[in-house]
């Protein structure tokens, strides 16, 4: 998917998820819900990675170049920080809360995301 693409790079301080709190160790209730709820609605959840995918600039150059990260996941644990201020924990704690067939219409619709960001951007 990333093949023949120029890396991006730059300081993790300038990472937007790393300053939105992504790495914080809270592990709100409330907030895993809010994630899982966002990641199984596909309309929300597209709406989450494509917002992201425009707010966290540096971060999405950064991931969606670069063949050594999972775009994917990183997309899904992003729009969570992005819109429901989630940390990493609450993030994955709301995957796993979701069944096999949610995952996978998240994985398709960060895909889909993932594709649009690069046919406009590389």
């Amino acid at each position: 998917m990333l093949a023949n693409r120029t890396p991006y790079w730059s300081d993790y301080k300038t990472w937007e998820y790393y300053n939105g709190g992504m790495y914080e160790s809270r592990l709100d209730e409330k907030i895993v819900c809010l994630c899982a709820d966002v990641l199984s609605d596909p309309k929300r959840c597209y709406e989450a990675m494509k917002k992201t995918s425009k707010d966290y600039k540096t971060s999405t150059r950064i991931r969606f170049t670069n063949e050594m990260f999972n775009p994917v996941s990183w997309l899904g644990q992003a729009a969570c920080n992005n819109v429901c201020g989630a940390t990493a924990k609450e993030t994955i704690n709301a995957w796993l809360s979701m069944d096999a067939d949610r995952q996978s219409e998240a994985n398709r619709i960060a895909n889909v995301v993932i594709r649009e960001w690069q046919s406009e951007n590389i």
